[in-house]
């Protein structure tokens, strides 16, 4: 009788929408073969190279460098202990397919044979797959882990904690999510959407996955009355632009016209780096989404950048402008707003707002080329198969946004 096992990177059930492979199981017993997909972490195609089929196992120097990697290598020692086990002991075994399910604690040797509830696989999901991910962005993770917590708190609420997919009532969670109970306050629909969103994809997952039966919130929606965003006028920007202000007020002034002039969102400025914008253009990786944002910055934006080039904390900490908390950035500019006899509620999102408006007022109309200077996903436009936005659009963009800039006046 021969016996062998095998795990191996299955490259041909390489996935289309990610490109990450899974791994698999083959038992080979008297000349009959039995295989399955491994519930592991799936990798990149990179990371083959460290495979070792000889040891079945990833290089060790990676396994120390990489906290996913060395998971993997251990539940795939754990697989060869259960092999060796069952050879070494007397039970018999007349087809491959039994010893595949004892090394994964399948059917008759499963370990755990109570039913999983619906909060759990979720959770489990998210560790095992999303939370080791790392082609997906820290913003994405902790939105997925807000939405965990806001449905464990309900069914802890209702004391429904181990309930299945079956048992849980999604409608009853909506409205909890936008109702008041006890200290907790009611949440503002958009925000529940984003909620709901998140939880969704992750039962998507296990359904794709056949870890989950039933998506419990088909056909449960929260209809939202979108309101036009109020955005600065030009005028309003001008008088930002023009205000005479103290030290202490400039560079919260500074922050929010190179936002203005760029798009960038204000995690984005913070962390650029001189090297970034040596050539006068930006390629970067937005830290909301993970989307790379490209444009050649408009001269506006770097003579502000030019102007804090020698001060001392962005020397210190290697910025092309110096950093301020969030909350006393959006303080102040309500202060900048006031002294403007401006009536907006101003923060960092008016920006944002006025860049994009910006670009369709300097006539930059171009909807792949919006977003890629805006930092927005094309990936399920068509048209990017066949427009690429090269350095010609993005220096005609750059020239067309300077002569906004420099025509705006506050009358």
């Amino acid at each position: 009788m021969k016996t062998s096992m095998k795990i191996y990177p299955n490259q041909r059930k390489k996935s289309a929408k990610n490109s990450k492979i899974p791994f698999y199981l083959r038992i080979i017993h008297n000349g009959k073969k039995s295989e399955a997909r491994l519930n592991v972490s799936e990798i990149s195609e990179e990371y083959l190279k460290k495979w070792s089929q000889e040891t079945q196992r990833f290089n060790m120097k990676l396994s120390r460098e990489i906290e996913s990697i060395r998971l993997l290598n251990n539940k795939f020692q754990f697989f060869e202990n259960r092999f060796n086990l069952q050879l070494n002991s007397q039970t018999k075994i007349d087809f491959p397919s039994q010893l595949r399910n004892y090394i994964l604690e399948r059917d008759e040797f499963s370990k755990n044979k109570e039913v999983i509830s619906f909060y759990n696989k979720l959770n489990n999901h998210f560790k095992k797959r999303i939370l080791t991910d790392q082609e997906l962005s820290l913003g994405t993770k902790k939105n997925k882990r807000k939405a965990l917590n806001h449905l464990q708190n309900f069914l802890s609420f209702k004391n429904k904690i181990e309930s299945t997919e079956k048992e849980f009532k999604a409608h009853d969670f909506l409205d909890y999510l936008i109702s008041n109970h006890g200290n907790k306050k009611p949440m503002k629909k958009v925000s529940a959407k984003a909620i709901i969103k998140d939880i969704k994809t992750l039962i998507n997952d296990l359904i794709r996955r056949k870890e989950l039966s039933i998506n419990p919130f088909l056909g449960q929606t929260i209809k939202i009355k979108h309101q036009i965003q109020p955005t600065l006028t030009p005028s309003e920007f001008c008088a930002i632009r023009d205000f005479n202000c103290n030290s202490n007020l400039m560079i919260y002034k500074d922050l929010f016209l190179v936002m203005c002039y760029t798009g960038l969102s204000y995690t984005d400025i913070q962390d650029l780096e001189p090297r970034k914008i040596e050539d006068g253009e930006i390629e970067i990786q937005r830290n909301k989404s993970s989307i790379i944002t490209r444009q050649y910055l408009p001269k506006q934006a770097l003579k502000i950048f030019k102007k804090y080039s020698n001060h001392i904390e962005t020397n210190i900490y290697n910025r092309v402008i110096p950093k301020r908390s969030l909350d006393k950035m959006n303080l102040n500019l309500k202060l900048i707003s006031a002294k403007c006899s401006i009536e907006h509620n101003l923060s960092t999102k008016y920006a944002r707002r006025f860049f994009r408006a910006s670009l369709n007022k300097a006539d930059i109309r171009e909807p792949n080329l919006v977003k890629t200077m805006m930092g927005h996903s094309i990936h399920k436009e068509m048209d990017k198969h066949y427009l690429f936005v090269d350095n010609r659009m993005l220096l005609e963009a750059k020239e067309k946004l300077e002569l906004y800039f420099n025509n705006l006046s506050a009358n």
